[in-house]
C-alpha cells in the first residue's frame, strides 16, 4: 500500500471520529459550525474526507430546515463525486445518507426509497445504532408502500435493516411488505384490519390507502404471472379476478393500468375474457422465488429436449 493511500485512508478514519462529534452537538446549527472550521484544512483533510464532511454539513442543513441549500450542497457534492471517480465505500455512504435526508424531508417517498438502498449497500448495517436501523426500517418501510412506482420489495426485505422492526411495535410495516411483495391481498387486509390503529396514525399511509391498496392488487397481478411458466401465461379474467379480489369487470382496468406503468407486456383478447402476458417486470428473487425459477427452467430444458428428439427423428426420416 502506497504512503499517499494509507494518508487518505487515515484522513477518512478521522473524518468519521469528527462526524461523531459533530452529530453529537444539540443544534444543527453548532455542528455546521464546527465542520466548516474542519474544512478550514481542508488541503490537509484531502477531497475524500473533505466530500465526507459537506456531506454532514447537508445532512444538518437538512436539519435545520434550509432544504434548498442541501439541495444545492448535494448537487455540487454529486459532481464532484462524479468528477473525482472515488471508490471508497465511506463516501458513498456519506453522501447517500445525506440525500435519504434530503429526501426523506421534501420527498418523493420513492425518492429516499432509492436513496435509502444506495445508503445500505455502501453501509454495513451492524455498524448503524440500532435506534438509527429502527428510524430507517420504518421509513423504507412507510416508502416502498406508499412510494410511487416502487413495485420491487426484494431489495430491501434482503437487507438485515427490515428485520429491525419484527417484535417491535412497527411489526406490521414490515408484515405488510412482504404481503406486499407476495401480492397476498388476504394477508394485506388482515394486517391492516389488526393495526387499524397504528395504520391509520400514520399520515401517509392514511393519505395513501387507496393507492396502496391499487398497488397490492396490481402486485397480485404481478405474482400470477410470474408463478406461471412463460409459454403458459395466457390468463382468464376470472383467475385475476379471484386471485385480485376485485369484481370481474374491474380486471380490464386492472390490466391496462399494469401495462401502463410498465409492470408486463402482453395484449387483451376482450372476446375470450383473458390476457396474453408476453412480459412481466424483473424483480430481485428471494428463495421460494428462486426455487419456482429453478423448476420453470428445468421444464423448459425438458421441453428443448423433447423438441430436439422431435427434430432428429423427422431428420432422419427424410433420408431413410
Amino acid at each position: 500500500v502506497s504512503t499517499q493511500s494509507t494518508w487518505e485512508l487515515s484522513q477518512l478514519r478521522a473524518v468519521l471520529l469528527v462526524s461523531l462529534v459533530g452529530y453529537s452537538f444539540d443544534e444543527p446549527q453548532r455542528a455546521i459550525e464546527f465542520f466548516n472550521t474542519v474544512l478550514e484544512n481542508r488541503t490537509r483533510l484531502g477531497e475524500e474526507a473533505s466530500l465526507c464532511v459537506e456531506a454532514d454539513i447537508a445532512v444538518m442543513n437538512v436539519r435545520l430546515g434550509v432544504t434548498e441549500e442541501a439541495r444545492v450542497q448535494l448537487d455540487a457534492i454529486e459532481e464532484k463525486v462524479q468528477a473525482q471517480g472515488t471508490d471508497e465505500a465511506v463516501v458513498f455512504s456519506k453522501v447517500y445518507k445525506a440525500m435519504a435526508e434530503y429526501r426523506k424531508c421534501v420527498g418523493p417517498p420513492s425518492d429516499f426509497y432509492k436513496v435509502s438502498l444506495m445508503y445500505l449497500a455502501y453501509t454495513p448495517a451492524d455498524e448503524l445504532p440500532v435506534d438509527e436501523k429502527y428510524a430507517l426500517a420504518t421509513d423504507m418501510a412507510l416508502a416502498a408502500l406508499t412510494g410511487e412506482g416502487v413495485y420491487n420489495f426484494g431489495e430491501v426485505i434482503a437487507t438485515p435493516v427490515l428485520a429491525v422492526l419484527q417484535g417491535s411495535p412497527n411489526q406490521y410495516l414490515y408484515d405488510l411488505v412482504i404481503a406486499l411483495n407476495q401480492g397476498n391481498i388476504d394477508v394485506f387486509n388482515s394486517v391492516v384490519d389488526s393495526n387499524k390503529e397504528s395504520y391509520f396514525a400514520q399520515d401517509v399511509l392514511k393519505n395513501c390507502h387507496d393507492q396502496v391498496q391499487q398497488k397490492v392488487v396490481l402486485l397480485s397481478l404481478m405474482n400470477v404471472v410470474f408463478e406461471l411458466p412463460s409459454h403458459e401465461r395466457t390468463i382468464s379474467f376470472t383467475t385475476i379476478a379471484n386471485v385480485s379480489r376485485v369484481p370481474l369487470e374491474q380486471v380490464d382496468w386492472i390490466l391496462m393500468r399494469a401495462m401502463s406503468l410498465g409492470l408486463i407486456k402482453g395484449s387483451i383478447n376482450e372476446v375470450d375474457q383473458n390476457v396474453n402476458v408476453t412480459w412481466v417486470q424483473p424483480r430481485v428473487l428471494n428463495t421460494v422465488e428462486m426455487s419456482t425459477i429453478s423448476t420453470q427452467l428445468g421444464d423448459w430444458v425438458e421441453r428443448v429436449k423433447g423438441t430436439l428428439v422431435s427434430v432428429e427423428e423427422q431428420t432422419l426420416e427424410l433420408y431413410v
